[in-house]
């Protein structure tokens, strides 16, 4: 059964069909269903119910006569492949229930609307119900406010979005102007909206439209350049120039950040734009100087990540230096993404060298670790004279004496692990690897993996589940 889709206020399907969407032929082409944005699936979903007036469901044929030209742009995908997919009664028809169902699956790991399905029995990343919302969800909470005059234009976009919801074509009246900012904008106090009704009221008819609102919000002068380029959103008016500082630092909050001891530096990600429907969200890489003398130093290199891949959710260093093929050694930065790969990176450039393709799954943790290497020669003689030959002679020992084990959990519970040196050798060859060459493979819950744990004193594995098991 599919549950409510998250517009502010909880609304199902059925009720979002209700309300008329924008026409399909106004919208960009479909050529891939899982990039779909919101507008299309608003506005296939009203079409349907529509088309469907009596609810009888719809059979090949009239799917064919409705959504024919819609999805005709399609690259794989024949419609009557998709009616296929889509599921049907044993009369062969799709019903409504079949058809959000399907779209739901299809928006399954959109980027910019990750978070616009919840559903009852089927887990997605960014569900109200799911841990991984803070990390996947598009939705943010708007800046506390207490005056007006403060407003950005995500202010204005939400109280908009409300505003319309609400008025039924004569504008609000003071009561449900007051209980309709209130809901937006908390902190502002119901006396003072109360005043406010009473200067944006222009005509004196006891009700506020959205123009007249609109029109007074910009006479105040609000939402400067300052406060909308701190939360993402673009001035209404000329302001003070942006922060200088925008560029060099993240502009946005630090989700992720994981050390190498060895390379004296630290990595930082950021979800840098969010993106639109037209635009791909965008996250940032960078590195820090670790040095004591030289602390939070910015290092030149950075990576971006667009699209899915901008929504991370585990970051991990190998713990060896590898060869990299005519170059000199490097160490390993891990990226795991909300689109299914696990892509590594040269820690000095970070330039991309390999993507690992979780295939049916998630990666959600990750980490690295070193076990004994039983197989190794213990031969090895630390006579090689000098001190720094010595401290390489160590080295080679702890090198056949150990092996350094990558291990990923995702979000149907399995866990895999690989060596390093394996991984790398497969990039030396490929930049494309698959999860099945993994040297291990358990399925430890049927619900994500949290976190991973080697305890190396007592080589115990610890792995905890959302399922609050360990």
């Amino acid at each position: 059964m599919v549950g409510a889709i998250s517009l502010g206020n909880d609304i199902s399907p059925e009720e979002l069909a209700e309300v008329e969407g924008k026409p399909l032929e106004e919208l960009t082409e479909i050529t891939d269903l899982k990039k779909m944005t919101f507008d299309h699936v608003h506005s296939l979903l009203y079409r349907f119910k529509v088309e469907d007036d009596r609810e009888t469901g719809m059979d090949i044929n009239k799917f064919s006569a409705v959504f024919g030209r819609v999805f005709q742009s399609l690259i794989g995908e024949s419609l009557s492949s998709m009616f296929d997919k889509i599921g049907s009664n044993e009369d062969g028809r799709i019903t409504f229930s079949h058809f959000s169902h399907f779209l739901l699956d299809c928006t399954r790991v959109d980027k910019a609307y990750i978070s616009a399905f919840r559903t009852s029995g089927i887990t997605l990343p960014g569900d109200e119900d799911s841990p991984l919302k803070a990390r996947c969800s598009k939705t943010v909470a708007l800046p506390p406010i207490t005056d007006l005059s403060k407003m950005t234009l995500k202010h204005m976009q939400a109280l908009s979005i409300a505003f319309n919801s609400h008025d039924n074509g004569e504008g609000l009246a003071m009561e449900d102007f007051v209980s309709v900012v209130s809901e937006v904008l908390p902190g502002m106090d119901p006396a003072v909206l109360e005043a406010q009704f009473m200067k944006i009221d222009a005509n004196s008819d006891g009700t506020v439209s959205w123009d007249e609102f609109s029109s007074y919000i910009l006479a105040l002068g609000t939402a400067s350049e300052s406060f909308a380029h701190k939360f993402e959103g673009g001035n209404l008016l000329e302001g003070p120039e942006p922060d200088p500082n925008r560029d060099v630092y993240h502009s946005h909050a630090i989700s992720h950040i994981t050390c190498h001891h060895g390379a004296e530096k630290y990595f930082t990600v950021a979800l840098e734009d969010k993106g639109t429907s037209t635009k791909p969200a965008e996250s940032l890489i960078r590195q820090w100087n670790s040095k004591v003398d030289a602390s939070a130093e910015i290092l030149g290199a950075t990576a971006k990540l667009t699209g899915n891949a901008s929504v991370v959710l585990a970051v991990s260093v190998f713990g060896e230096k590898y060869e990299w093929k005519n170059g000199p050694a490097i160490n390993v930065l891990a990226v795991s993404s909300v689109d299914g790969r696990i892509r590594f990176f040269d820690c000095e450039k970070l330039a991309l060298i390999g993507e690992l393709d979780c295939v049916d799954g998630v990666c959600t943790a990750m980490y690295n670790f070193r076990i004994k290497n039983d197989s190794g020669p213990d031969d090895v003689s630390l006579d090689f004279g000098g001190e720094e030959k010595s401290r390489k002679a160590q080295r080679l020992k702890e090198e056949k004496e150990y092996e350094w084990i990558f291990a990923y959990g995702d979000d149907e519970g399995n866990l895999r692990l690989f060596t390093e040196a394996g991984i790398m050798e497969t990039c030396r060859r490929s930049s494309y690897i698959t999860a099945s060459f993994n040297f291990m493979h358990m399925k430890l819950s049927k619900d994500w993996l949290t976190w991973i744990l080697w305890i190396e004193e007592t080589e115990l594995l610890c792995v905890s589940s959302n399922d609050s098991q360990v």
